[in-house]
């Protein structure tokens, strides 16, 4: 019995180390409405009752599409879908979501827990992680961006030994790849849609990053 808490505080100061280190900052968008309206979406589109995060198998990279921190931040913010994306309406109300933000100099944006689902993978959300990083196209992706996001996988794989697989938005709907056992679509006609980020150059360099860097191999 000994050995055994000995065992969990061990884990517990290792992964406070590991956040500390990445220095994570607490950016949250978490209401009750954002819970109610992620538990409806997760009732519509994976017949499961709860907004919540069990388990992840897969973590998703994506780029937000904005040019700032603050453009970005205020995209995921709102409970509630804004009118830029409102044919999502359609499918539910709950905003555009993610569970990491990564800026441009790679601070590190914590905007849900890890235990709640984000809106943010057609077909993954019920799984998947996501970490969103600041910019407008892939070609402005920095380095800071890639060294941030490989320290925050290692740091996710601690907390959470489920993953077993990292991908980017671009590879979300490869069939033939492994992660695709976990699609999960009850709307067939919800129908999803061809992705570029955060581009094929960013993906291979941090995985080139976290074998090297950290000794860790994830599936696609």
């Amino acid at each position: 019995m000994r050995l055994l808490i000995l065992i969990l505080v061990l884990a517990f100061y290792s992964l406070k180390l590991m956040a500390d280190d990445i220095q994570i900052i607490d950016r949250s968008i978490l209401s009750p409405r954002r819970l109610e309206l992620m538990q409806a979406y997760a009732s519509r589109h994976y017949n499961l009752v709860t907004y919540a995060l069990i388990q992840p198998k897969v973590i998703v990279i994506h780029i937000t599409g904005q040019s700032s921190f603050e453009q970005s931040y205020r995209l995921f913010a709102p409970d509630t879908v804004n009118e830029h994306y409102a044919k999502l309406l359609k499918w539910g109300k709950v905003n555009l979501g993610a569970h990491y933000l990564v800026d441009k100099k790679g601070t590190i944006y914590s905007l849900l827990p890890t235990t709640v689902m984000a809106r943010h993978t057609i077909g993954f959300n019920h799984t998947a992680i996501s970490i969103q990083n600041v910019a407008g196209v892939a070609q402005n992706l920095s380095l800071d961006q890639l060294n941030a996001n490989a320290a925050l996988i290692h740091y996710l794989c601690y907390k959470h030994p489920s993953i077993q697989y990292l991908i980017g938005h671009i590879e979300y709907m490869h069939t033939r790849y492994p992660h695709y056992r976990y699609y999960k679509n009850q709307n067939p006609d919800y129908i999803p849609l061809i992705k570029v980020d955060p581009g094929w150059r960013f993906l291979k360099l941090l995985r080139q990053k976290l074998r090297k860097g950290y000794n860790l191999v994830l599936e696609k």
